[in-house]
């Protein structure tokens, strides 16, 4: 007879995984995870657009400094710093300030924070005309061929919004 080898069984249940492998493991996961996710977001929704929490107002105001003759930015951004401090002195205080005290009046007053925002509107838009009114100056100032420059940088500007990511329909 041919003696057999005995082997011994392995020891029912599960082999022990050292612990870095199953860290390697959850890690590779939750990796895998996000990647996902945010493939999955970019499919669905679309590439974010550049600057989308910024008003269309302001948008539009940067393409028109954008579109200037570089001396002429220059010498609108000289007017702006010069008349920083002003503008700043004209705003007040930290606004932070009032809304704390309207928020915690008790009975809240309604009519005291319509009055608080719209003392920062107020502000907010004597800043814009100030500063609408620098750059008209600055743009009276150019040569009838620089604006035609200026206009045609315009024109020729990428668009945005509904439509696509230029905005332009095909």
């Amino acid at each position: 007879m041919v003696a057999q080898a005995t082997e011994t069984p392995p020891p029912p249940g599960n082999p022990r995984w050292p612990l870095w492998l199953k860290l390697t493991l959850l890690g590779s996961l939750c990796l895998n995870m996000v990647l996902i996710g945010l493939l999955a977001g970019f499919a669905l929704r679309g590439p974010m657009q550049r600057n989308a929490a910024i008003p269309p107002a302001a948008d539009t105001l940067r393409l028109v400094v954008s579109a200037m003759p570089a001396d002429a930015r220059g010498a609108l951004r000289r007017t702006i710093r010069r008349d920083l401090p002003d503008m700043r002195r004209a705003r007040g205080g930290d606004p932070r300030d009032a809304l704390v005290t309207v928020l915690t009046a008790d009975p809240f007053d309604p009519a005291a924070m319509a009055a608080l925002f719209d003392g920062q509107r107020a502000r907010a838009e004597s800043a814009t005309a100030a500063l609408h009114g620098a750059l008209a100056t600055r743009i009276a100032e150019l040569s009838p061929e620089e604006r035609a420059a200026m206009a045609e940088r315009i024109a020729n500007a990428p668009r945005r919004g509904p439509g696509g990511r230029d905005g332009k329909k095909d």
